[in-house]
């Protein structure tokens, strides 16, 4: 059977046919290989996910280079899974535990093989992609596939260490807001009424005076700025205002749902 049959059972399926035309013909193309019992491993692979936040410490702890944190990542199993299903993306095939699978393992495994990503970029559970991918859905956005792609590649580029790059490519879009806010990736969380986990370094000064030119001084952390992604897409699922605007203004369109320049 192909991925494609789970996926046309699904309740959402005429919306996601609508809103990712793509990720549904690749589904036509996805193997569903009998399911085994060495594929019964326990959710987001903990002894991965585990091993992984020690590398991330070492190397903030500067106990390891950037060149020696990618070569250890590098060596972490290519597959990713949750509770009922697993994918493995670089042989492009998928696996489900019962015949009938909930419509969020099916969407789950087959997104990891179609957008090539992990669970540290794709899962929900990591305020990945998947997130976005059901807010589309649930929100009825005027976005697809590429948008996700994209914002896969911020969250890999900030695992990667590209956290300033990242940060101000999402500052430029958000000054488009002209927010009274000093342009800084906290500023426009704490305007949110959200603050990441460098609350604490910051100066308590700056946290109330948000046009300060003192932000400029502080330094963007690889985890503040996946905790904003998080943030930002858990803000716009619960229809809060600020975050709805921030998403509209990275990804460009308006609260009529029209694409802008």
């Amino acid at each position: 059977m192909r991925a494609y049959e789970y996926l046309a059972r699904c309740p959402s399926f005429p919306l996601i046919a609508k809103k990712f035309p793509d990720f549904v013909e690749f589904s036509k193309s996805v193997d569903v290989v009998p399911w085994a019992d060495e594929y019964a491993i326990a959710d987001k692979n903990p002894e991965v996910i585990d091993h992984l936040e020690f590398l991330e410490k070492l190397l903030e702890m500067k106990a390891i280079t950037q060149d020696e944190f990618e070569r250890e990542t590098a060596k972490l199993p290519a597959y990713a899974s949750k509770t009922g299903g697993v994918a493995f993306i670089e042989e492009g095939v998928v696996s489900f535990r019962d015949d009938h699978p909930a419509e969020h393992i099916v969407v789950h495994e087959v997104g990891h093989v179609y957008f090539r990503e992990n669970d540290m970029v794709w899962s929900s559970s990591y305020g990945g992609g998947e997130a976005l991918f059901w807010l589309i859905l649930r929100q009825d956005l005027p976005l697809n596939e590429l948008a996700v792609f994209q914002y896969h590649s911020w969250l890999r580029r900030t695992l990667q260490g590209q956290v300033e790059e990242v940060a101000k490519e999402i500052v430029r879009k958000l000054s488009k807001l002209n927010l009274p806010v000093f342009p800084h990736i906290y500023t426009y969380q704490l305007y949110a009424g959200t603050m990441g986990i460098d609350a604490g370094k910051i100066p308590p000064h700056l946290l109330i005076d948000l046009e300060n030119r003192e932000w400029a001084k502080v330094e963007m952390s690889r985890a503040g700025l996946l905790s904003f992604f998080s943030n930002l897409l858990v803000g716009a699922g619960l229809g809060d205002s600020v975050y709805s605007a921030y998403l509209q203004a990275i990804f460009n369109y308006d609260e009529n749902h029209n694409q802008t320049s």
